[in-house]
Order: C-alpha cells, then sequence, then structure tokens
C-alpha cells in the first residue's frame, strides 16, 4: 500500500491517529464514549472512505478497498 500514499504523515493522520489512542484508552479504562467521540469516528471513517475508496459492511469490517484490490492483484502477476 506504501505507493497509495506519501510517505510523510499529514497533520490529519496524526491527528487521527492521536485521537483513535485516546478512544481505546478511554475503552481500556472502562470509560464510555460520548455522542461527540462517535461522531468524531464517523468523520475519521468518512474521511477514509473518500479518500481510499473502500466500504464497510454492517459489522465494520472492510468488504471492499479498490486500492487495496489493484495493489493485490498487481502483486499476484
Amino acid at each position: 500500500m506504501d505507493k497509495y500514499y506519501d510517505k510523510q504523515i499529514p497533520i490529519s493522520v496524526k491527528t487521527n491517529l492521536s485521537l483513535i489512542g485516546l478512544l481505546k484508552e478511554k475503552l481500556n479504562i472502562g470509560r464510555r464514549l460520548t455522542k461527540s467521540d462517535m461522531g468524531k469516528c464517523n468523520e475519521i471513517l468518512k474521511d477514509m472512505k473518500r479518500k481510499y475508496k473502500f466500504n464497510i459492511d454492517w459489522r465494520g469490517d472492510i468488504a471492499d478497498c479498490e486500492l487495496y484490490t489493484k495493489f493485490i492483484m498487481n502483486q499476484a502477476r
């Protein structure tokens, strides 16, 4: 997947990773996520779906990722 994104980590990715880390820590210590937390998660998913062209199923699993599928197909050749 390296060829699909710039090697430098953009600020938005660092921000998203930081937020995800905070949410994981919140869950690890037994705190519930707030409506605001869930809204932020949805924004991250929308951004990723737009950039990487993937679909998720009802369980939240990545069902199809156009760029990843192309990458795997090229590796198989």
